[in-house]
């Protein structure tokens, strides 16, 4: 059979209601012109934590997320496959979009830009952990304070980044190669998405880094249609 008769698969993402780990994906499928369904559990808060619904926790007990080791997010392929790993589904996503680079180098370097993207939001991570084990509220300064104004926080991070970026003409509108990419939107995600109420700092810190580049591809990426569409309809969530 001709490969246009082939149907699309069914794309379903299952994740919490909010952005996390499975807000890059969406983006990409958003990006790529994709459809799919974007199945999120509700969630609870309290004073200290979130918490899943009923909904989540039959579904984790039915086996439903074994795929990645009863944790979040798993995206179901048609109805014989799924799969799991938020890095892998982005990796996956990426290729079906032509995101992915053009050949085995570029992919390569994307994948790589990525995961230095992957490890600047694990350092923070770790200091909000740590700023929540503290709970030491009369300290001058936070470790999340730290992490956006001084020198060793996030503009070190930036400044190697921006280094890690590949050898190309000033100019470069993306990280890789001549076209749009996961790397990008890895990218845009980190200084424009991720630390949420914390804009002005990241800019600072940018401007401070002389993160040329990564200003660059950011504004690039904020531009796209389908960015600016999905940033207006996306849902309002906690995180």
């Amino acid at each position: 059979f001709p490969v246009d008769n082939i149907p699309a698969p069914n794309f379903r993402l299952t994740y919490f209601d909010g952005r996390g780990a499975a807000e890059v994906t969406r983006l990409l499928m958003k990006i790529g012109g994709i459809d799919f369904t974007d199945h999120r559990f509700p969630i609870h808060t309290t004073a200290s934590r979130y918490g899943a619904d009923e909904e989540y926790t039959s579904s984790k007990k039915s086996g439903q997320f074994s795929v990645n080791m009863d944790r979040l997010p798993v995206l179901d392929i048609d109805e014989d496959l799924t799969i799991g790993q938020s890095r892998a589904i982005e990796r996956y996503i990426a290729g079906k979009c032509m995101l992915f680079g053009g050949n085995d180098e570029e992919r390569a370097m994307i994948d790589c830009i990525s995961e230095n993207v992957r490890d600047i939001k694990e350092k923070y991570a770790a200091i909000r952990r740590r700023e929540t084990e503290l709970k030491d509220e009369t300290a001058s300064e936070t470790p999340t304070s730290q992490w956006f104004h001084s020198d060793s926080g996030l503009q070190e991070w930036l400044a190697k980044l921006e280094r890690s970026l590949p050898q190309v003409p000033a100019d470069s509108e993306f990280a890789v190669g001549n076209t749009l990419s996961l790397a990008d939107i890895s990218i845009w995600h980190l200084l424009r998405d991720h630390f949420h109420g914390h804009l002005h700092e990241v800019l600072h810190a940018e401007e401070k880094a002389q993160c040329i580049r990564l200003s660059r591809i950011a504004h690039q990426v904020s531009e796209h249609s389908a960015i600016k569409k999905w940033l207006t309809d996306r849902p309002l969530s906690p995180f």
